[in-house]
């Protein structure tokens, strides 16, 4: 106990709050926010209500008293849209389906990429697309089918019919437990311009078709700030036969094969935008057909090692990047092993609210089947600018450069795209699009290059 007398007296701040009648309450001392944090009204403005941008433990729609920190209206105004044109899509149960399709008119310079430039042709492209996402408070399901056709009025020969399906799972164990899964479908073709067609562009009825099915399976598990993941792939890659235009069937089932596969990733957050990570990687493939017409073995083995970074700089710079090594070991002994570094990046900054930049680039190794090469060592960047106008137009500029390294041969090929699009969104529901690109490849091997020019327009219905 304190010796001698003593007396309580109230702070300065308190007698001039007791002298203007507020029961003896000192106004909080509250910091200074953004302007988008949660609603405080200043009770002596009132009915006028002056906004302050002070914090808002009660939560946005909440307005307090400052001083006494009683509740006195709740702000029933809606929240302005991030974006107002973005889909709403449709609920159906606990899931929200986002329809969208597309009817293209546009015309290709040179529909089959011919070297010396063929006769162009006008096209109309359908497109339709189905998105399914849950709406649960844990787990995770969504699905995506998606089809495309593309129809040439003066060459079917290169319709090309496209389908792509994919329903993703997660699974919440426990709060540092997650099993995750995919299965998915992929009908595609043979590009006129690849040098893995069977024939020369011009001597096929048609382009053959390629399916692809897969499953992935894993497991993700967070020890505090590190995180450990692992995943297998499986995959099986079939060919269809290929048709001349005399009427001769091409057998293609030499080249269906299956490829398995497992990556192992371990991360530690640094902090919350900076995540670094170091990943090992497995890939086998394996052909139904051992040995190839041509005499030599198919199949082979391939590791990855790579170190980078997830990051979210203030949400303006978000991304991963990575650096590391690929060593392929080839069953055909003559081919030797091919061991090339890699380089891969996806990152998006927004550099105004207005415009966004996007970079991407890919490594891998693919295979070559009409060339005599062990493999086809392909590395890509795309770089790409969308810049809006107004809120219901954007413009887009995209560049893209590949190169096709045909290890074991000489021949390089070297791949550009460049593009621009205009979008107009006349409603959440209709958007209006036109692009015009110009694509061309150019080829150490003589009568392998070609360039074409394609016009694009138009309507996109969503939902």
């Amino acid at each position: 106990a304190p010796r001698g007398p003593s007396t309580l007296a109230p702070s300065r701040e308190d007698s001039r709050a007791l002298d203007r009648g507020l029961r003896g309450v000192t106004p909080p001392v509250q910091p200074r926010r953004p302007v988008d944090v949660p609603i405080v009204t200043e009770r002596s403005q009132l009915p006028s209500g002056r906004v302050l941008p002070n914090a808002n433990p009660l939560g946005r729609n909440v307005v307090i008293d400052p001083r006494t920190g009683e509740v006195i209206s709740f702000d029933r105004r809606p929240q302005a849209e991030a974006d107002p044109f973005a889909p709403a899509g449709i609920r159906l149960g606990s899931f929200i389906v986002t329809p969208t399709l597309d009817a293209t008119a546009g015309y290709d310079s040179n529909p089959r990429r011919l070297p010396s430039g063929g006769s162009g042709s006008l096209f109309t492209q359908s497109y339709g697309e189905v998105q399914a996402r849950s709406d649960w408070s844990r787990h995770e399901l969504t699905a995506r089918l998606r089809g495309t056709y593309a129809a040439y009025a003066s060459d079917p020969g290169v319709n090309r019919p496209e389908l792509n399906a994919v329903v993703t799972a997660r699974l919440d164990v426990t709060r540092d437990t997650r099993l995750e899964g995919e299965a998915r479908y992929l009908l595609n073709t043979n590009s006129p311009g690849s040098s893995n067609l069977p024939s020369a562009p011009d001597g096929l009825r048609n382009l053959p078709l390629i399916h692809q099915y897969g499953a992935t399976a894993g497991v993700v598990q967070d020890i505090g700030r590190l995180q450990l993941s692992l995943r297998g792939t499986v995959d099986r890659y079939t060919y269809n036969d290929a048709v001349t235009n005399a009427g001769a069937v091409l057998p293609q089932g030499e080249r269906d094969y299956s490829a398995v596969g497992a990556r192992l990733r371990a991360s530690y957050e640094l902090t919350p935008g900076l995540r670094p990570f170091v990943e090992a990687a497995i890939d086998r493939r394996r052909f139904d057909t051992v040995v190839s017409s041509g005499g030599t073995l198919q199949g082979s083995t391939a590791m990855t090692y790579r170190v980078g970074t997830t990051f979210e700089l203030t949400r303006l710079l978000t991304g991963e990047i990575s650096a590391g090594y690929l060593v392929r070991d080839n069953l055909e002994p003559t081919f030797g092993d091919v061991a090339v570094p890699v380089f891969d990046a996806s990152l998006v900054w927004t550099a105004t609210a207005l415009t966004t930049l996007r970079f991407t680039a890919r490594s891998t190794i693919d295979e070559s089947f009409t060339t005599g090469a062990s493999g086809i060592e392909r590395r890509d960047v795309t770089l790409e600018l969308e810049h809006a106008l107004r809120r219901w137009l954007a413009g887009t500029a995209r560049i893209a450069y590949g190169r096709d390294t045909y290890r074991g041969t000489p021949r390089v090929d070297q791949r550009m795209v460049a593009s621009l699009g205009l979008i107009y969104r006349a409603s959440r529901n209709l958007q209006i699009r036109g692009e015009l690109r110009r694509e061309t490849l150019q080829s150490t091997e003589t009568g392998q290059g070609y360039s074409a020019n394609v016009v694009l327009f138009g309507l996109r219905l969503q939902r």
